[in-house]
């Protein structure tokens, strides 16, 4: 079974605030609708190095992708039973890093 991808308006967001990351975005949302991962292993051989765990929120299943050479993040939390992938937030490298820090502050939540 495919992976469903919840929030597919947020890679249409990014790509309208992100024009020059458009193509990667969309590439990055092509591969996640083309797998069926089991676990973390089968995610990181789709992405490899441009996959790791989000730390704040790893054990509610919580990764993040890099995206057009780490120019953006997309956080987001997988339920690899379920195959349901919700995409939280797709962030530049600067808001990645305050979002972070939000995270590791607060343990419950989504940061707005």
């Amino acid at each position: 079974m495919l992976v469903d991808v919840l929030k597919k308006d947020r890679f249409d967001e990014a790509c309208r605030r992100h024009p020059t990351c458009a193509n990667a975005l969309r590439t990055c949302y092509r591969v996640l609708c083309a797998i069926e991962p089991e676990s973390y292993n089968d995610l990181s051989n789709a992405f490899g190095s441009r996959l790791d765990l989000f730390k704040p929120r790893s054990g509610a299943g919580w990764v993040v992708i890099d995206i057009g050479g780490n120019k953006l993040r997309l956080i987001a939390g997988i339920n690899y039973e379920r195959k349901k992938l919700y995409v939280k937030h797709i962030y530049t490298h600067a808001e990645y890093d305050a979002a972070n820090q939000w995270y590791a502050r607060n343990s419950q939540g989504v940061r707005p």
